[in-house]
């Protein structure tokens, strides 16, 4: 989608105003930490997208990296979804196999990582 109604129509739950940095670079203002594309921001873009299965633990710290709050599991029959809270006090919506959340599962923040190319670059309209 290039726009954020066709991205909230397909499905997409994760967005956040931003703030054009110069290059790749752009500040997920509503999340509150800075992104790298992995492409220019055009110049008309006034959000940012991501799907919640494309959403990733992150052992360390790293480009595309943020510190997030557990808000809340909800366990499916094939998958948990987990809702996150953002240094910017935004939502976040996380979601990954059964097998993964297990794994990843520790007290305090939670790190995840977004890739680059799984970034969604929207215009308004």
């Amino acid at each position: 989608p290039e726009t954020l109604a066709a991205s909230l129509l397909s499905g997409c739950k994760n967005y956040s105003r931003i703030r054009r940095l110069g290059g790749s670079l752009f500040e997920a203002t509503d999340w509150g930490c800075t992104l790298d594309a992995g492409q220019p921001v055009p110049e008309k873009t006034a959000y940012a997208g991501i799907r919640a299965h494309y959403i990733r633990p992150a052992e360390a710290e790293g480009p595309n990296t943020l510190s997030c709050q557990v808000q809340r599991v909800v366990e499916d029959v094939f998958s948990t979804v987990v809702m996150l809270s953002t240094p910017g006090g935004a939502p976040l919506r996380m979601e990954l196999s059964r097998e993964e959340w297990t794994a990843c599962q520790a007290a305090g923040p939670l790190r995840v990582r977004i890739a680059p190319e799984s970034i969604m670059l929207l215009r308004e309209q």
